[in-house]
């Protein structure tokens, strides 16, 4: 119905083949390159006192319950260090074999085990590779990126509205929540904050590096962008006669695209995931319904 209702009069819609700019949109950039070198180390390379922050309390219900209390939310792991002791392999009734891996902290030592034993440091779940976390922190520290998503987390973790594309100091690198590896908390003038961050290997991909910060100022790759246009596009707004670049950067990348034409005139509607749409006639932005 959004399709007959957008495109009434307009003939032969079809489904839009990628331009060359949206292909070299999709290539690796500087952000991406950055953190590359940040992948895991693989279990069989791991010296013991390998050292793992534990990012949720939930990460103790992935051990062995013969080496926890009868609660083991009771222990708060969540920001624990852990060290690697060792693995083995056991097999079970079932005739499965297991690798174990072996953690310790100060007061006990914790099992997991696992059905395969070809994972790297990256991929353990709720848990942060320690020497990672310290490496991003080398890198970043001091550094001023450009954020991608206006939507902070404070110390306290409440969330808060920034802009989009402002810029930042980096003030650390710490481990991670839940299933992120790592966090960047950084600040400006006035504000301070943080952003959970995936890595090569660990975490959701709609949360990467490339995807929250910039390495370099994007305003400087629009300098036909007007001030009254970039602030809508740094507040996630769109407006009537807005081009498709600066469209996308205000909300980001369509989910889905589809054009039809006239005899006289070629429209384009963007579809997004939570319902918005762009509807594009000749390239400017003629209609528009943003769901939030």
């Amino acid at each position: 119905m959004l399709l007959t209702s957008c495109f009434t009069g307009v003939e032969g819609t079809r489904r839009v083949v990628m331009s060359k700019n949206d292909v070299a949109a999709t290539r690796p950039g500087a952000e991406e390159q950055l953190v590359a070198g940040l992948t895991g180390t693989p279990l069989a390379q791991w010296q013991p006192g390998r050292e793992f922050i534990v990012l949720d309390d939930r990460a103790a219900l992935m051990f062995d319950p013969h080496t926890l209390p009868a609660d083991p939310l009771s222990l708060h792991l969540s920001g624990d260090t852990l060290r690697y002791q060792g693995n083995d392999r056991r097999v079970t009734p079932g005739l499965d074999t297991l690798t174990v891996l072996r953690f310790a902290d100060s007061v006990r030592t914790y099992s997991l085990p696992l059905r395969q034993s070809r994972i790297t440091s990256m991929e353990m779940p709720m848990m942060a590779d320690a020497a990672i976390v310290h490496r991003l922190d080398t890198m970043l520290r001091g550094r001023t990126l450009w954020v991608r998503n206006p939507m902070w987390h404070t110390a306290d973790s409440l969330t808060v509205q920034g802009l989009k594309y402002s810029p930042v100091r980096v003030e650390k690198v710490l481990p991670g929540v839940n299933v992120y590896p790592v966090r960047i908390c950084f600040r400006t003038d006035s504000l301070s904050g943080w952003l959970p961050v995936a890595l090569p290997g660990a975490g959701p991909a709609s949360r990467s590096f490339a995807q929250q910060f910039s390495l370099t100022d994007p305003r400087s790759n629009y300098p036909a962008i007007t001030d009254e246009t970039w602030r809508l596009i740094q507040q996630q707004r769109v407006a009537e006669g807005m081009t498709k670049d600066e469209a996308r950067l205000s909300l980001g990348a369509p989910k889905d695209v589809s054009q039809g034409h006239n005899s006289a005139l070629l429209y384009e509607l963007w579809q997004y995931p939570d319902g918005s749409y762009l509807m594009f006639c000749d390239g400017l932005l003629q209609r528009f319904k943003l769901a939030r």
